[in-house]
């Protein structure tokens, strides 16, 4: 009886060592497994994990004017293009890390421009852009846009986004005409080789200044609805009389425009239209007058 009960603890002495003995061992090797990582660690995150970072984003102008653009590249464009200075900082992900920007509608719903752009400057730890974006605008096209700044990295990650925002206006008023001066009939030649006389004036005024009219014009078409002069505009005159060609202006810079046409003998009879407008230098015409003469 005693030695049995001396055998069934011997037992459960040696089951306890065991079970302390396995629990060390996996203790030790859990250690000696958290030791190696450590050791084997760079001390840094794997940059290839890092996104980027856009610390400063700007765009120069940030209010373009339509008109003025329209002055310099030609007034018959219905697309205008600029461009804009952009500059950026951003923390560095990689060596490969690019600049995207994009220039979109105020919803950022529709895109204009877009291009992608390499370090113009590279620190130890940041990268310096400095680039120009080019963006192509309908001549109508007036509002709040947006330049959108993002950095991407080698591998894909995404900074975050930097927007701004660019007023996009047309300065520009137009020329009104007025105070048209024309005869409501007038006697066709009655033999060969007389002409009549049809002299027509009318008043031009700009809000941006008389200096701002380009030209002054009128279209006339026959009694049968074809135009005349082959379809293309007659100029008329604000220079006193320097032109010659039908050009009897009487005062140059007064801002009425003249001009005086021939009616040769054997011009057709009826009612001729007459259309009058003028035109300022970017292109912007002004309100139209209709004029009908009859010739008999």
């Amino acid at each position: 009886m005693g030695f049995r009960m001396a055998e069934e603890r011997a037992k459960l002495v040696f089951w306890r060592e065991a079970r302390q003995g396995i629990f060390s061992v996996i203790l030790f090797s859990l250690l000696l497994s958290l030791s190696s990582c450590r050791e084997s660690s760079p001390g840094v995150i794997d940059p290839w994990l890092t996104p980027p970072k856009l610390l400063r984003f700007s765009a120069a102008p940030t209010r373009i004017d339509l008109d003025s653009l329209a002055l310099l590249e030609g007034s018959g464009r219905d697309t205008l293009q600029f461009t804009l200075i952009i500059s950026a900082t951003s923390l560095q992900s990689t060596e490969g890390d690019r600049l995207l920007v994009e220039f979109l509608s105020s919803d950022q719903l529709s895109r204009y421009a877009s291009a992608s752009f390499k370090p113009s400057e590279i620190s130890v730890d940041s990268l310096k852009f400095s680039s120009a974006l080019t963006v192509s605008l309908p001549r109508a096209a007036v509002g709040i846009f947006l330049v959108k700044g993002t950095v991407f990295s080698a591998s894909g990650a995404m900074s975050n986004s930097m927007l701004l925002s660019v007023l996009v206006v047309r300065s520009d008023r137009p020329p009104v005409i007025s105070g048209l001066t024309a005869p409501d009939t007038v006697t066709a030649p009655q033999n060969p080789g007389q002409v009549a006389l049809l002299q027509l004036s009318v008043r031009a005024s700009d809000p941006d200044g008389l200096q701002d009219i380009a030209r002054v014009i009128f279209y006339s078409y026959k009694p049968d609805g074809t135009a005349a002069n082959n379809g293309l505009p007659f100029s008329m005159y604000d220079d006193g009389g320097a032109s010659g060609d039908g050009d009897t202006d009487p005062v140059a810079g007064d801002g009425v425009y003249t001009l005086t046409i021939q009616l040769p003998y054997g011009t057709q009879t009826g009612r001729y239209k007459f259309v009058f407008q003028a035109f300022d230098r970017v292109g912007e015409g002004s309100n139209i007058i209709t004029h009908y003469i009859t010739v008999q």
